[in-house]
């Protein structure tokens, strides 16, 4: 006999996905995604050289006649940094760092817990920073998946930047 009914779970899922909805609404939290290096949008690119052509390929936005591609520079990459905005329930710590003991579960200043749909949880673990709150933060701790048979939440706890 399962202690956790179906119908039980479900009602959870929809209630917790309801409050980050409804609670991610007074915070902002943007991922940043590790740089990747894609070719230049602007130039043809050698695949023997690696590199650019140094001619304009027609359909980007800064057309030149040299030698050189402006966007690139010859290398025949740019580097992408993508990000991605997520709804997060934003906890920040208040206790002063100095205070000892600190209640359990209590996070010192300077930190914040997120929680938010367990969807995001490839971009909680991949993204290489955060801006919280227009704060940038760091990873403390890989996010963990929360719920009761399924998981439901991804929480995670970061680390504002000096």
């Amino acid at each position: 006999m399962a202690l956790i009914k179906p119908r039980t779970n479900t009602l959870f899922k929809r209630y917790v996905e309801g409050l980050i909805t409804d609670l991610s609404k007074r915070s902002s939290v943007t991922a940043y995604m590790p740089v990747k290096q894609e070719r230049c949008p602007n130039c043809i690119y050698d695949p023997v050289r690696k590199g650019s052509t140094g001619t304009y390929n027609g359909t980007g936005d800064e057309a030149f006649t040299g030698s050189m591609c402006p966007v690139c520079r010859n290398t025949g990459t740019v580097d992408v940094e993508t990000q991605k905005i997520i709804k997060c329930i934003v906890r920040w710590g208040n206790t002063k760092t100095g205070t000892v003991p600190m209640a359990p579960g209590a996070l010192p200043d300077g930190h914040a817990k997120l929680k938010t749909f367990v969807v995001d949880y490839d971009t909680l673990r991949d993204a290489a920073y955060f801006m919280v709150d227009g704060i940038r933060c760091s990873r403390v701790n890989a996010p963990l998946k929360r719920g009761l048979q399924s998981h439901v939440v991804a929480e995670m706890v970061v680390r504002q930047d000096e």
